[in-house]
C-alpha cells in the first residue's frame, strides 16, 4: 500500500498543505508496512548538506505545532575553555562525565557535576565514544582506546591516513575503516572494514578488500555493522563478521552516517527505512538531511533550507515504523552545529542566537538559553560553547 509522509496528532495544522508539498516528492512515501520498531534500519540518503526547499518546501515547514513559552534552564558551572565558539573537535558525555579534544592533541574528562578536570591524554581524537570502562578514540591513523578512569592508553591500531576515518561501537566492539593491504589496481586504495574488541583491541574480523571507495564508512547496531558499498548495503554479525544480509543501495556514492541499537543510517539520495533483521524495505522518502538520530522513539533528521549563502535549519521527527511525520521545528536562523539529539531531548542552535531544547516525542519548545553552541547532551544535561567558556546545563 503507496501512502505519503505526514503529519498527525496535535501538530497536524495543516496536513493537507503538507500533504500536498510532500507527497508527491516522497515516491509514495511509505512502501511496505509490518515493520517492528526493534526491526527497522533506517538508510538515510542524501548527498551531504544540502537545500531542500525543493523537496520539502517552505510551506510544508510553516504547518508547525503553536510555540509554546520556553522555560529557564539551570546552569550548573561554567568554565574557560578556549577563544572559540565553534563546536569543533571530539565531545562525548555519559551519566558522570564530559570528554572533550579540541585545537591540541589533548584529550580532557571534566566532572560533569562540577566542570573539574579529571585527567588530561597527550591523545589527539576526530571522534570518542565512551564504552564500557574505556573511552575509545579515532582519528585518520590511528583507533584505540583510554581507561575512562584514569585517561591511561589501553590499546591502539595504527592505520593509514585516509578520510575514512570515522568510527562506532556498540555490544563491546569498534568498528572502523583501515586502510591495509595491497591495491590490485594502480590507482585504488585497499581499504577494509575491522572489528576490534573495545577492551583490548583484539582484531575480531577484517572485511574483504575494497580499492574504489571514497565514501567508504561503517555503523553499528542491533548486534551488527552495516557499510555501502558495490550499491550493496552489507549487515554483518557484529562479533563474528558472518555476513546477516545485504540490500541494494541506490549511486555508488552511498554512505553510512551511524548506527544506533535500532537503526543504521546512510545517505545518497533520499531517506529509506529496510527491516534489520532481513534487509527488506519498509518505506523510503526523498529528503536531503545533515544528520540524523533517534530520540523519543522517533527518527529525528535534520534538513538544511536556502542556499550556500543563507542556510536555515528545520527538524522533524518522523515515526521509523510508518514514516508519518509526527513534528516540525520551524527554521529560525543559520544553523551554528548540527542538532544534538539525546534520550528524550533535542538540542538546536542557531548563529549569534539562542540554544533551545525540545522534547523529541513531541516537539514541544522546553527551554531556551540566550546564547551558546551545544556539543554534548545527556539526558535533560547538556554542555554549551559560549563566549570562549564552557556552560553546563540542566533542563527544568
Amino acid at each position: 500500500m503507496v501512502q505519503p509522509l505526514g503529519m498527525r496528532g496535535p501538530a497536524a495544522t495543516g496536513p493537507s498543505r503538507l500533504h500536498a508539498l510532500l507527497g508527491d516528492r516522497v515516491r509514495g512515501g511509505v512502501m511496505g508496512r509490518g515493520a517492528s520498531r526493534r526491526t527497522v534500519l533506517v538508510t538515510a540518503l542524501g548527498g551531504g548538506v544540502a537545500a531542500v526547499a525543493g523537496a520539502i518546501g517552505l510551506a510544508a515547514l510553516s504547518a508547525s505545532r503553536p510555540p509554546s513559552a520556553p522555560r529557564v534552564p539551570h546552569l550548573r558551572w561554567s568554565a574557560p575553555f578556549g577563544e572559540a565558539d565553534e563546536p569543533v573537535g571530539a565531545w562525548a558525555a555519559d551519566d558522570t562525565t564530559l570528554y572533550a579534544c579540541r585545537d591540541q592533541d589533548v584529550v580532557r574528562a571534566l566532572d560533569g557535576a562540577t566542570g573539574a578536570v579529571r585527567w588530561t591524554a597527550a591523545t589527539h581524537a576526530w571522534y570518542v565514544v565512551p564504552s564500557d570502562g574505556v573511552l575509545v578514540f579515532a582519528h585518520a591513523e590511528a583507533v584505540g582506546a583510554l581507561d575512562a578512569a584514569t585517561g591511561r592508553p589501553v590499546w591502539e591500531m595504527r592505520r593509514a591516513s585516509s578520510v575514512n576515518h570515522a568510527i562506532d561501537v556498540s555490544h563491546g566492539t569498534v568498528v572502523a575503516v583501515a586502510q591495509e593491504g595491497v591495491p590490485t589496481d594502480p590507482l585504488g586504495f585497499p581499504m577494509k572494514v575491522v572489528a576490534l574488541d573495545a577492551a583490548t583491541g583484539a582484531r575480531l574480523w577484517t572485511s574483504e578488500q575494497y580499492e574504489f571507495v571514497g565514501t567508504l564508512r561503517v555503523g553499528a547496531g542491533a548486534g551488527a555493522a552495516y557499510y555501502c558499498q558495490d550499491e550493496r548495503l552489507v549487515a554483518r554479525e557484529i562479533r563474528t563478521g558472518a555476513v546477516r544480509w545485504t540490500a541494494p543501495v541506490i549511486g555508488i556514492n552511498a554512505e553510512v552516517l551511524g548506527a544506533t541499537e535500532d537503526f543504521v543510517v546512510v545517505r545518497d539520495n533520499g531517506l529509506v527505512v529496510i527491516d534489520a533483521a532481513t534487509g527488506r524495505r519498509c518505506w523510503g522518502a526523498n529528503w536531503q538531511v545533515s544528520s540524523v538520530a533517534f530520540a523519543g522513539g522517533l527518527l529525528v533528521a535534520q534538513t538544511m533550507v536556502g542556499t550556500s549563502r543563507a542556510r536555515l535549519s528545520a527538524v522533524h521527527g518522523v515515526d521509523p515504523a510508518s514514516g508519518t511525520l509526527v513534528w516540525t521545528v520551524l527554521p529560525s536562523g543559520e544553523p551554528a552545529s548540527p542538532a544534538v539529539s539525546t534520550d528524550g531531548f533535542v538540542y538546536l542552535s542557531v548563529r549569534d542566537g539562542a540554544t533551545s531544547a525540545y522534547g523529541a516525542a513531541t516537539g514541544e519548545l522546553l527551554w531556551r538559553h540566550d546564547a551558546g553552541t551545544p556539543v554534548a547532551a545527556r539526558g535533560r544535561d547538556v554542555y554549551l560553547l559560549a563566549g570562549g567558556e564552557l556552560h553546563a546545563l540542566t533542563g527544568p
